[in-house]
């Protein structure tokens, strides 16, 4: 049992020593990823968004699930590569940080598995055989409403985690 404890104690101090040797902030060279990375997102998530808002209120009180999925076209195959993208530079830098850039890459990485998970709902209802006008709306919905999360989410982790 003593040596359990001493075993769990001596587990935490290096656990709190490792993550004190690690940097508060990302080098400029993993903020050069991240922003690339990024950019491809802020550029296409917007135009993502309002072509899910404008389709969604074209469809309004239609049954017609094919003219959605036309007016929705590749918008959420786009998508999903930026997201994916986004997704993927994140995870390099999962224990590569410690403190608050840690904790908001955290954040950030949830947010931005919602929204991948929304987009890819949305992409499978866009491009199912058998279409369904309620659920490419819900999606659509969906979004919008998880969107401006992760942008929350992307403003605190440049705060935290940019090199000064």
């Amino acid at each position: 049992m003593k040596t359990l404890g001493v075993v769990s104690a001596l587990a935490l101090v290096l656990a709190a020593t490792a993550s004190a040797a690690l940097p508060q902030r990302l080098s400029k060279m993993q903020w050069a990823a991240y922003t690339k990375a990024h950019t491809a997102f802020t550029t296409q998530t917007p135009k993502s968004v309002a072509k899910f808002r404008s389709c969604s209120s074209a469809s309004t009180g239609s049954r017609d699930a094919r003219a959605m999925q036309r007016c929705m076209g590749t918008t959420a195959d786009k998508e999903l590569t930026v997201t994916n993208n986004l997704f993927t530079v994140l995870k390099r830098f999962e224990r590569k940080t410690a403190g608050k850039c840690a904790s908001s890459l955290a954040n950030y990485e949830k947010g931005l598995y919602f929204w991948r998970s929304v987009i890819t709902g949305l992409n499978r209802a866009i491009h199912s055989n058998v279409a369904n006008i309620a659920t490419m709306e819900a999606g659509a919905q969906q979004a919008r409403g998880v969107y401006p999360q992760v942008t929350k989410a992307a403003f605190a982790f440049r705060t935290a985690c940019k090199p000064k």
